[in-house]
Parts: C-alpha cells; sequence; structure tokens
C-alpha cells in the first residue's frame, strides 16, 4: 500500500510539472515578437497640388442658347349668334386644323321650342330691354357650324358648355365668348421665346428693348430679334427668366414651331477689360461670400476670400483678395 501510494504522488507531480511546461512551450513555438515595442510609421506621401497662376484677362460675357417660335396671341373664335347648346366640339387642343374647318357645331333639336319661348319673353321685360333673342336663335340656326378663319394650332377650346351634369338653360352658348383659339401659322404676331435660368440670366443685360442675333435652323440666316418684355418666375428654390422676342424680320423659311438659335455679345460697357482672372471651376461660395484655396508661407492648404466680378462660361472676374502673379489651388 505504501509503494502505491508513492506511484500516485509521483504520477500528479508529472501531471503538474507537464501542465506548468506546455504554456512555456508555447510561447517559443508562437512567437509573437516583442509587443510591448512600437512599430516605425511610414513617411506619408507629400500632396501635390495642380496650382494656377493669376493672369490678367479680358471678361466678354457671351451668350449662346435656343428659343422656339410661338405665336404671340391667338385668333380667337367666337359665335356670333348663339342661344343654343352646343352639339359637339371637332377639335382639341393641339390638333392642326386649315382655314374653313369646321371647330364646333351648335345643337338645332330645340330651336323652334326656344324661338317660341324667346317670344313670349320679348313681349315683356325683353321689349323693354330691346332683346331680340328670337332672332339671335335663328341667325344661329343658319351659322351653327363654327369654322376657322385660319390655318394653325388649336391652343384652346372651351368646355364649360359641354356636359350632361349642367342644367339645360346652362348650357345655352353665350354670343361673342371665346370658344376656340387658334395659333396662327404666319409670323404676324409671332414671337421667339427664350428661357434662362436666372444663375445665367444675371450675367447679361438683357432689358427690353435690346437686339440679339437670331439664326435660323437650316439655312443659318441671320436676322436681328428685339426683346419685347420678359417674365421671372419662381418655382420653389430656383428662378427662370422668359425673353419674348420679336419676329418681325425674320425670314420667310421661319414657322411657328420652329427653333432658332439665339447670340448675344454686351457691350463695351458691360465687359471687364485687362483685369485678374482665375478659373471659374476654382472659385467656391459659401454664405453669399466667394473664396479660393491658397498654400500659405508654411506650405498648407487655407481659404482666401474675393471679390467677384464679371464672368462667362470659364473664368471670373477678381475685384479684390488677388492680384497678377498670385498662385491658387486648381485642381
Amino acid at each position: 500500500m505504501k509503494k502505491r501510494g508513492t506511484i500516485s504522488k509521483l504520477l500528479a507531480c508529472g501531471c503538474l510539472v507537464a501542465a506548468l511546461c506546455v504554456p512555456v512551450c508555447g510561447c517559443e513555438l508562437f512567437n509573437y515578437g516583442d509587443e510591448g515595442k512600437d512599430v516605425p510609421l511610414s513617411t506619408p506621401l507629400p500632396v501635390e497640388y495642380k496650382m494656377y497662376e493669376v493672369v490678367k484677362d479680358t471678361i466678354k460675357p457671351e451668350l449662346e442658347d435656343i428659343c422656339k417660335v410661338q405665336s404671340g396671341g391667338g385668333v380667337a373664335h367666337t359665335y356670333e349668334y348663339a342661344n343654343l347648346p352646343l352639339e359637339r366640339y371637332e377639335v382639341m387642343p393641339g390638333q392642326h386644323v386649315e382655314k374653313g374647318d369646321v371647330l364646333a357645331v351648335l345643337r338645332t333639336d330645340a330651336a323652334e321650342s326656344r324661338i317660341e319661348e324667346l317670344e313670349a319673353q320679348e313681349g315683356g321685360w325683353g321689349a323693354f330691354w330691346g332683346v331680340s333673342g328670337s332672332d339671335e336663335v335663328r341667325n344661329a340656326v343658319e351659322h351653327k357650324e363654327l369654322k376657322a378663319r385660319v390655318s394653325g394650332t388649336v391652343r384652346y377650346v372651351n368646355t364649360s358648355y359641354i356636359g350632361d351634369y349642367r342644367k339645360p338653360n346652362e348650357n345655352y352658348v353665350t354670343a361673342g365668348d371665346t370658344m376656340v383659339i387658334i395659333d396662327a401659322e404666319n409670323l404676324k404676331n409671332s414671337q421667339g421665346v427664350m428661357v434662362l435660368y436666372e444663375h445665367v440670366a444675371r450675367k447679361f443685360t438683357i432689358e427690353e428693348g435690346t437686339t440679339l442675333k437670331l439664326y435660323t435652323a437650316e439655312t443659318n440666316t441671320e436676322f436681328a430679334g428685339e426683346v419685347l418684355y420678359k417674365v421671372k418666375t419662381n418655382n420653389w428654390n430656383s428662378e427662370t427668366v422668359t425673353y419674348y422676342i420679336s419676329l418681325a424680320n425674320a425670314p420667310g423659311e421661319v414657322k411657328v414651331g420652329d427653333t432658332l438659335k439665339v447670340k448675344y455679345t454686351e457691350g463695351e460697357e458691360k465687359q471687364a477689360v485687362n483685369v485678374p482672372v482665375v478659373p471659374l471651376s476654382a472659385v467656391y461660395t459659401y454664405e453669399g461670400r466667394s473664396f479660393v484655396y491658397i498654400l500659405d508661407e508654411d506650405g498648407k492648404k487655407r481659404e482666401c476670400y474675393i471679390e467677384v466680378g464679371l464672368s462667362d462660361d470659364t473664368k471670373v472676374e477678381v475685384k479684390d483678395g488677388l492680384k497678377e502673379g498670385d498662385k491658387i489651388i486648381y485642381y
């Protein structure tokens, strides 16, 4: 029994020694290096900027855009004689019509009863006011078809006289009321319409009376067009300016619906001659102030605020903040 106890003690001691040796061996087998020692950092590569040297140049704002030819005012077609319901329209907006085409037709099935009704009224208050509605109905029967006086495109159709939901006496067409408006094909009273976004329009002084150069699409024929008036439109955060241009000098090949090329150059009083300029793409704006990026004496990038003047499509005038020979960061 004593011998067996001795062996058990030896085995226990052996296991303890083995357990202590495993971590030590593990450290030797898997050497992770000296974790307490910092690895030296590599030297960062220097930042290289593309630089631009401020030079003097001339800013000459030039506009090149397009405009659409449209009729300045439509030709209104109305019934001279009425007092009858409208039976149907033969046209709809956007439809092309020729002179003499039927635009609308009055309903004449109840004309006789309408005449009797009006004749009865004419003996009372109607006669006092000089009303002759019965004669108007008779003439309306004779001229029940409303025909186009010009060829062109239908722009407007008055649909207030159509619909079964209205009472019969509210469906009667009123003489002289506008039924159909047609944009005539000829250039009488026509105009070119050009739309510019505000950020483009503000570069130019295009007021009423300004003369623009216009060019036809097919032959590139040049002619002059005068700005009749302009309208500013605010749409949420954006603005547009619509210019209406006279086509009184347009050649015979121009017709309603054509697209014309527009060119305009500011006069000398609106040009900046021999002034410091920088690329437009190098100028940034924040809270209404303009700035460029430069390198200071220590070679660090910083902002340089400038006062800008006139600009064209590629460059902008610098009124203050930079001078000729200065360098800016230009990406």
